[in-house]
């Protein structure tokens, strides 16, 4: 019988021992997790029962259990497939709803979450702005006349209901508008400034209003109306105001040109218009009623300084 030294015996012993303790371990890996059912975006009635779904896997273990969560509640943990839950006649809401897999080393996956909603969503308020008219406008009047103007506004529900538009300056109501295009006429509108809103309400009773545009209306300058007389050669030898006052000395000698021209206009003067001048000559081209545009000309013709603005008429 053969005698095997000890020493030998235990090297072949623990050997293989030591070998595999020397072998490193493999690292883990997370399992993988998501959420089946139910849909994204999914609307439930009041009282309804919920199923809740999850698909779950691990490459390098097993799967040791799949919770369900709404936010940081745990709903309901399943430890073996089908990884499924019933929740039951959760309370009208807006919930948002992941899984977590744990595997058999600890690790854990949490899902990508979905949102759902339970019973009536909860109604979103209208939005609205002024789009006309601009901030800022400034609006001059002439005396006597009156300023009229359109309001516009864009509103809409993002529930998809119908809005109603109420137009205000300051706290005082103008008017409403109950369908696009959202427009009111305002009428004789008064001088001043004025804070222009618009106020946006849903079937619903929610309500927006409008960012505040300012705009100003203000008389325009006063304008005088002045004749120009004309010799039979076309020269501008005269001007008179309406009253007949003479407001220049003429550049020749005139025995007519002493007192405001006694024909009356063929045309009505413009009280928009600012100054005067002649059209395109230094000579009047033609009898009748012409709104001149700049003051400039007549000066020099005629040796008179005439208020800007003015309006004046060849006759």
């Amino acid at each position: 019988m053969n005698s095997w030294p000890i020493s030998l015996v235990l090297a072949q012993i623990l050997t293989p021992t030591f070998a595999q303790a020397a072998k490193p371990s493999p690292t883990n890996q997370s399992p993988t997790v998501s959420l089946t059912a139910p849909a994204d975006g999914a609307v439930y009635p009041d009282g309804a029962e919920i199923e809740l779904t999850a698909q779950a896997s691990d490459a390098d273990g097993r799967i040791r259990h799949v919770r369900f969560h709404q936010g940081d509640q745990r709903l309901h943990s399943v430890a073996h497939p089908p990884y499924s839950h019933t929740w039951k006649k959760p309370p009208p809401g807006r919930y948002i709803l992941t899984a977590v897999a744990t595997d058999n080393q600890g690790a854990e996956t949490t899902s990508a979450p979905i949102t759902i909603s339970v019973g009536a969503p909860a109604n979103q308020s209208p939005t609205v702005s002024l789009t006309a008219p601009a901030d800022g406008a400034v609006y001059r009047v002439n005396p006597g006349a009156t300023l009229d103007l359109g309001l516009t506004a864009a509103a809409a529900d993002p529930d998809g209901g119908s809005v109603q538009v109420a137009f205000l300056d300051g706290p005082t109501l103008l008017g409403t508008a109950s369908a696009a295009p959202y427009v009111l006429p305002w009428n004789n509108v008064a001088p001043g400034s004025h804070a222009l809103t618009a106020r946006a309400t849903d079937t619903q009773g929610a309500s927006t209003t409008s960012a505040p545009i300012t705009i100003t209306v203000a008389e325009a300058p006063a304008t005088t109306l002045y004749f120009i007389e004309a010799d039979h050669l076309g020269t501008p030898r005269l001007i008179a105001d309406a009253t007949g006052k003479r407001s220049g000395a003429g550049t020749t000698a005139n025995p007519s040109a002493t007192a405001r021209p006694t024909r009356t206009p063929t045309g009505t003067a413009s009280a928009s218009s600012s100054t005067c001048a002649f059209r395109g000559s230094t000579s009047i081209k033609r009898r009748g009623c012409i709104i001149i545009t700049s003051v400039t000309t007549i000066r020099a013709l005629v040796g008179t300084s005439l208020p800007t603005p003015s309006v004046c008429v060849v006759d």
